[in-house]
């Protein structure tokens, strides 16, 4: 495909009803015209564009040649020639939800990924508003609903000599995933307790099988560990967390796709809230290590994706590796772990804290 050819579909896609509903900046950029025009130095700025090496003169090219776009007079500023209507909006029974796809796959690897089970209009890998690091899942929207049905079918029945690339992949409708979001997310409140124990496993049959608010887990003890070495050993990562604060499990299953993120759960909010998790650095293997506590919407994420794979696999097993709290080794090879306001002391020299004491 030649680069115009290249600057006309994405502009075609960018200015297409399936972006222009979930794509903000775009939508304010319509806004500022009584006509909805947009100035084409806006999709000039676009690193996608750049790499196109797209410039004015290509842009208009293709804007003439697109039988999707208007350009104005002065050549200068375009529109899409249909605007998205909420009216007959049915675009969440045309798209999937999907994770575990490899490491490092972008939009278009996953476009072509899924072509084959229908014409893909968009794919959303949606980001984390501050970091701008990528969640661990997408969305797929089709043309037509059955291509939903075709591509989930594939998901399910994949095997290495069917679909080698579908193989670790999960997914479901977009339709059940907001439904079983939501689901959690009332179920997800403030317990009294400020402590919990048990398993991933456990946890997860929990939230999938609880009746009432307070039967499965209490909020703010879950955080998010990033930059992580795929090829660390999760009993490492756990017992460097460990030299601090004693956790209840490790999710590592991420780290087995190729990925850089892990999950822990700690067995008390003020392990999980203190403010020595967020500003003292954790190095494993020579990278050095992000600490956020996951809360809101994205807790409700995390949980939305275990209980799916704890649904889909067989046996009611989650894709997670799932271990019990051990007591943290004093040594840890290969890694240097600073939890408190002195970065210089080793911390095999360090006191260990009371678990229920938070450092102030």
């Amino acid at each position: 495909m030649s680069a115009k050819k290249k600057v006309q579909k994405q502009m075609e896609f960018y200015l297409s009803p399936s972006n222009l509903r979930q794509d903000k900046f775009l939508q304010q950029q319509m806004q500022l015209d009584t006509e909805g025009f947009i100035s084409l130095d806006v999709f000039l700025s676009f690193n996608r564009m750049k790499s196109l090496g797209a410039t004015m003169r290509m842009l208009t090219e293709a804007i003439q040649k697109s039988s999707a776009l208007v350009l104005n007079d002065e050549q200068t500023h375009v529109r899409p020639k249909e605007f998205p209507t909420k009216d007959g909006d049915d675009s969440l029974d045309r798209t999937i939800y999907i994770e575990n796809f490899p490491c490092g796959s972008d939009h278009d690897h996953l476009r072509r990924l899924f072509a084959p089970f229908g014409k893909v209009n968009l794919v959303s890998m949606p980001r984390f508003p501050g970091s701008q690091k990528f969640k661990g899942f997408a969305f797929v929207e089709f043309a037509v609903a059955e291509a939903v049905d075709a591509a989930l079918a594939a998901l399910k029945a994949a095997t290495e000599d069917s679909h080698p690339n579908l193989v670790a992949i999960k997914g479901m409708s977009k339709t059940k995933w907001l439904q079983l979001r939501d689901s959690l997310k009332e179920r997800i409140q403030h317990v009294p307790s400020q402590t919990t124990s048990g398993t991933l496993k456990q946890a997860v049959e929990a939230a999938a099988n609880a009746s009432s608010p307070h039967d499965f887990f209490t909020r703010g003890l879950l955080v998010r560990l990033s930059n992580v070495p795929s090829d660390m050993p999760r009993k490492d990562i756990k017992a460097a967390l460990e030299i601090a604060a004693p956790v209840a499990f490790l999710d590592d299953s991420k780290l087995k796709f190729g990925g850089d993120v892990a999950f822990a759960r700690f067995l008390s909010t003020s392990h999980s809230h203190r403010d020595t998790f967020h500003r003292a650095p954790l190095t494993l293997k020579g990278n050095d290590i992000t600490i956020d506590l996951v809360t809101g919407d994205d807790e409700v994420e995390y949980w939305t994706a275990l209980v799916n794979h704890a649904s889909s696999s067989k046996g009611g097993a989650t894709a997670a590796t799932v271990h019990v709290s051990k007591p943290a080794k004093a040594v840890i090879h290969d890694t240097h772990v600073h939890f408190n306001d002195d970065p210089t002391t080793p911390p095999h020299k360090r006191q260990k804290q009371n678990p229920e004491t938070p450092k102030r």
